[in-house]
C-alpha cells in the first residue's frame, strides 16, 4: 500500500469519526434534511475543488476562484434576466473560462507567478462583477434553472451533489486515464525534465487553468440557481474552502502528487466541519480559523515528510 493510499485511509477514518461525533452531539445532525444540506454545500466546493486540484497538481495555485465564481455568476443573471437561460449559461460559462484562459497566458507565456497572476485576477474579476451589478444583487430572474436544481429524486434534491461527483470523478479519470493527465503529473513532479521530455508543459497548464476558471463559473452556475439571483460577493471564501479540502485530501501543496478522490474526501471533511460547527453556533470567523488552521497543520506534515524522505 502505497504512502497516497494510506492517506487517503486516514482522512477517510477522520471523516467518519467527525460525522460520528457531530451526530452523537448535535440533535438532527444526522437527518435526511441535514444530510440533503450537507451535500449542497459540498457540491459548490467539490466543482471547484476539481478544477483547483489540477493545479496544484502542476505546482500552481488559483486565488481568484471566488471572485470568478462572484463574476460568472453575475454575467449569467444579467444575461438570463435580459435573454433567457441559454444566454446566460453561456455567458456565465464563458465569463469563466476567459478568467481561466487569462490566468494560464500570464502564467505560462508571461512568466509572473501563478501567486501574483490570480490574486490579481480576484480583484479584476471582483471590480468588474461590482461594475456590472451598481453593487447589488441581481434580482427578478426566471425561475427555470432554480426549478432544474430543485428536481426531487427519492424526497431530496440531488442534482449539485450528482454534477460535482460527476465532475469530480470526470477529473479523476483523466487523471489516471489519459496521456495528458500523466503529463500533468509529470510537470507537477519536475516541470524541466518534462520539457525535455517532450511534453506539451505550455499547453498543459494553460488548459488548467481555463479548466479552473470553467469549474469556478460552473459553481456560480449553481450558486445563481441555489439563491435564484446574482450577487458580486457570494464568493468571498471559496478560494480558502478549494485549497483546504485539496490539501486535506493528500495532494501536495509543491504539486506532483494527489488525487481528486482525495480531493473528494476534504470537500466532505469541509462540508460536515462547516455544517456541524453552524449546529454548534461556532462564527463563521471562528470557521475560517479552523479551516485555515487545518491547512497549515496538513501542509507542514506533508514538508516533514518530505524531509523525512530525503538523503
Amino acid at each position: 500500500m502505497d504512502r497516497q493510499t494510506r492517506q487517503l485511509l486516514v482522512i477517510t477514518a477522520a471523516l467518519a469519526v467527525m460525522f460520528s461525533a457531530f451526530a452523537f452531539a448535535i440533535e438532527g445532525f444526522a437527518a435526511r434534511d441535514n444530510l440533503a444540506n450537507i451535500a449542497r454545500r459540498g457540491a459548490i466546493n467539490g466543482i471547484i475543488s476539481a478544477g483547483m486540484t489540477l493545479v496544484i497538481l502542476t505546482g500552481g495555485i488559483d486565488l481568484s476562484v471566488g471572485s470568478v465564481l462572484a463574476l460568472s455568476g453575475v454575467c449569467l443573471a444579467l444575461a438570463m434576466k435580459a435573454w433567457g437561460l441559454a444566454a446566460g449559461l453561456c455567458a456565465g460559462l464563458g465569463a469563466g473560462v476567459l478568467c481561466g484562459l487569462f490566468n494560464g497566458l500570464f502564467v505560462v507565456f508571461g512568466r509572473v507567478p501563478p501567486f501574483i497572476t490570480t490574486l490579481g485576477m480576484m480583484g479584476i474579476a471582483h471590480g468588474i462583477a461590482l461594475r456590472a451589478t451598481g453593487g447589488r444583487t441581481v434580482h427578478g430572474l426566471p425561475p427555470t434553472l432554480t426549478r432544474v436544481m430543485d428536481v426531487e429524486i427519492l424526497g431530496v434534491q440531488p442534482v449539485p451533489g450528482l454534477l460535482a461527483l460527476a465532475v469530480l470523478l470526470g477529473g479523476q479519470a483523466f487523471l489516471s486515464f489519459t496521456t495528458w493527465g500523466r503529463y500533468l503529473i509529470a510537470i507537477g513532479c519536475n516541470e524541466r525534465a518534462s520539457r525535455l521530455s517532450g511534453v506539451p508543459v505550455e499547453r498543459v497548464k494553460l488548459g488548467v487553468y481555463v479548466a479552473a476558471g470553467a469549474c469556478a463559473a460552473l459553481a456560480g452556475v449553481l450558486q445563481v440557481a441555489k439563491l435564484n439571483s446574482g450577487s458580486p460577493l457570494v464568493g468571498e471564501g471559496y478560494e480558502l474552502s478549494s485549497i483546504a479540502a485539496v490539501i486535506l485530501g493528500g495532494t501536495s501543496i509543491m504539486g506532483g502528487r494527489g488525487s481528486i478522490v482525495g480531493t473528494l474526501v476534504g470537500v466532505l471533511i469541509i462540508a460536515v466541519l462547516a455544517s456541524g460547527l453552524t449546529q454548534l453556533n461556532v462564527q463563521s470567523q471562528n470557521q475560517n480559523i479552523i479551516i485555515g488552521a487545518l491547512i497549515i497543520a496538513t501542509v507542514l506534515v506533508d514538508q516533514l515528510t518530505r524531509r523525512g524522505r530525503e538523503p
